[in-house]
């Protein structure tokens, strides 16, 4: 019996004596490796305080800023004003987009053309660039032949006597070539046949009044204001009663 006891005794003695060699437990929960837990834990390598991601080792408390779009120090908010994506291509603002409002325009996009600076490189490229605003550009399919005059484009028509190569085809005024009305008068210009002596003039027509005073051949027929009979809206103080074609007033 005494030994039993003997033997109980020194079999707990070395059990407590095996517990206070074990090591202690190691609580930390650190996934990503960079030093702090989360749950945060004393026994962490860096401290009890919390990491905001324990699954990017580039984010933890006090960490470098970087443009990455991240909390990297874990203050709650993105690192720099301009550690965004705000058109979703792809690249951030602070890593060089050049326009983070469009989504067509990053560095390293393909340049197409549409008159935007697509790739962040050099600018709009010259043949991009609309000169005379007709929606053309000497890189569209087919292109402008003149981007200088927005008379002339591929899907312009063809206008009679204005010496051009309108619809860009390589031929000026051809065959069914239209005669303009460019000022809406109802009469096309006399430059192909018609009978608008001015047609950038939408009171110049053949028959149209002749206003006494404007200084233009209203009706077409070759005779200014006054000088011409059936002139209109002449004041009463004009006469010419010598009929030397000069008029008192």
């Amino acid at each position: 019996m005494l030994k039993f006891r003997l033997f109980l005794v020194v079999s707990i003695f070395l059990f407590v004596l095996s517990l206070a060699a074990a090591p202690a437990y190691a609580a930390c929960t650190d996934v990503d490796g960079d030093g702090y837990g989360n749950p945060g834990d004393a026994s962490c390598t860096r401290g009890a305080t919390k990491d905001c991601n324990d699954n990017d080792n580039t984010v933890y408390p006090g960490a470098p800023k970087t443009c990455d779009g991240k909390d990297n120090n874990c203050d709650g908010r993105k690192d720099f004003t301009t550690d965004e994506d705000k058109d979703h291509d792809g690249v951030l603002w602070c890593a060089g987009d050049c326009d983070d409002n469009n989504a067509a325009r990053f560095p390293g996009n393909p340049e197409i053309c549409d008159g935007i600076d697509n790739d962040c490189v050099s600018g709009v490229p010259s043949n991009e660039i609309d000169t005379d605003g007709d929606t053309y550009r000497l890189c569209s399919v087919p292109p402008d032949c003149n981007n200088n005059d927005a008379s002339i484009n591929p899907g312009s028509p063809e206008i009679c006597g204005d010496n051009k190569d309108n619809n860009c085809n390589g031929q000026v005024d051809e065959a069914g070539c239209v005669c303009p009305d460019a000022d809406a008068d109802g009469q096309t210009s006399s430059v192909c046949g018609g009978t608008d002596c001015n047609d950038n003039d939408n009171t110049v027509y053949l028959g149209a009044p002749e206003l006494c005073t404007d200084g233009k051949d209203n009706n077409c027929n070759g005779i200014v204001d006054i000088q011409d009979p059936v002139a209109t809206g002449c004041p009463a103080y004009c006469a010419d009663t010598d009929g030397d074609n000069y008029f008192v007033g």
